[in-house]
């Protein structure tokens, strides 16, 4: 009799042994045809891209979607946007804020000028330590910074109850400085 429940036991334990080799094995062919699904639909997906961009004229469509713009005033003929350093493109910069020579105007408004300018930061930080002076406005030293190693710096000007801060730092996609001036008060 004890014979017999050692043989139920094993008979048990073999049974078990291979419903768990099976659904392993059921795992892996399930795992296998989810991997194959998405690589067809993956496929699938490219070969869609590849015929919307041949429906589209390929590599011409840059070319196309530029002609399309040309009507906008603010875009050049390779579609990116600029404005011209003569213009004044969103209004007028207040008279007493300096602009250094040469500036390529970005944006000019009441409270804000952008610009940037072929010039090394120091000569922008000489520029406003000396012309701001001219034009009334006094340096606010104790909220200035001048950090020449790290290319970047923030002058801080006051005047009449204005505040103007003028943050001056590396333009690394145009290889010169770019100067944002902030006019608050007034």
């Amino acid at each position: 009799m004890h014979s017999k429940k050692l043989f139920q036991y094993l008979w048990l334990i073999s049974i078990l042994v291979v419903i768990a080799l099976g659904c392993s094995m059921l795992s892996g062919v399930v795992e296998r045809q989810i991997e194959k699904g998405i690589e067809t639909e993956m496929e699938s997906i490219g070969t869609e891209v590849d015929a919307l961009i041949t429906d589209m004229g390929g590599e011409g469509m840059i070319d196309t979607m530029a002609a399309e713009f040309t009507d906008i005033p603010f875009l050049d003929e390779t579609g990116i946007p600029f404005f011209d350093e003569t213009e004044e493109p969103m209004g007028e910069k207040p008279a007493d804020i300096p602009v250094m020579p040469g500036a390529k105007m970005d944006f000019t408004s009441p409270t804000s000028v952008e610009y940037g300018v072929e010039a090394e930061i120091k000569a922008a930080v000489d520029f406003y330590e000396r012309e701001m002076p001219v034009n009334g406005w006094i340096k606010v030293e104790a909220e200035s910074k001048v950090d020449l190693p790290n290319e970047m710096a923030k002058l801080v000007f006051q005047k009449e109850g204005r505040k103007a801060t003028v943050e001056i730092e590396v333009d690394f996609l145009f290889d010169g400085t770019y100067v944002t001036i902030s006019i608050v008060g007034g």
